[in-house]
């Protein structure tokens, strides 16, 4: 453990400034194992690649919500069941979720919440601590499309820690992945419109297509 807070404690500090943990609030989100507070004394929360990465704290911070915050988000509720049993601890600029989940066995579990589709997969991970310093803090991380991130920083696409990289039109929905398809949005505006789409696509059959969106209008509202 000692080793692993000390490589990541090297690894942050050529990227962020050491937080400070202050006193525990009252109502923590469950599934918190103990090495999410080791690292939060080297640093209590804290972003990597210009905003791309965000690992959330006891406290808000540069647009950052706590992790109470964000696991009190409405955006979850769109996710229904899909997102039951998570406690989301941070975010790529893509909206992809990372969770702890806790296991039947009494251990917890890292996993990715793709935020199309709302699946959650279990990471290859031995610890928290280990994916950090080996999977996200990598000269060169696959933890999200770094090229397609950079193709839309060239294009004017600058999120910022609210914000998230969204397609226009979903991937889930059939939307082309590449620079063109891709707006900045607010996250909690993502997330919650991902969440509906992803609850009504399993009642879908495989390779089903959308073949149009159509906006509501006043008719829809008053029911004729």
């Amino acid at each position: 453990m000692i080793n692993e807070i000390d490589r990541l404690l090297r690894r942050l500090s050529a990227h962020v400034t050491p937080g400070h943990l202050g006193s525990l609030p009252q109502a923590l989100p469950p599934h918190l194992p103990s090495e999410y507070f080791e690292i939060l004394k080297v640093s209590n929360g804290f972003c990597l690649f210009s905003s791309a990465f965000r690992f959330f704290g006891l406290s808000s911070f540069d647009g950052i919500p706590s992790i109470m915050e964000w696991n009190r988000s409405d955006w979850i509720n769109e996710y229904g069941h899909l997102a039951r049993g998570l406690t989301f601890f941070a975010e790529d600029l893509f909206g992809d979720q990372y969770a702890f989940k806790s296991t039947l066995a009494g251990g917890v579990d890292l996993v990715k919440f793709w935020c199309e589709g709302g699946r959650a997969d279990v990471l290859c991970a031995s610890s928290l601590l280990h994916w950090l310093t080996h999977t996200v803090l990598e000269e060169k991380p696959d933890l999200f499309d770094h090229r397609l991130a950079r193709e839309a920083t060239l294009t004017g696409l600058r999120p910022s820690t609210r914000e998230h990289l969204s397609f226009v039109l979903p991937l889930i929905c059939g939307g082309a992945y590449e620079v063109s398809n891709l707006e900045v949005l607010n996250g909690s505006d993502h997330l919650s419109i991902l969440g509906q789409i992803s609850l009504r696509n399993l009642n879908l059959p495989d390779g089903a297509k959308i073949r149009e969106f159509r906006e509501a209008t006043d008719d829809d509202d008053s029911g004729t």
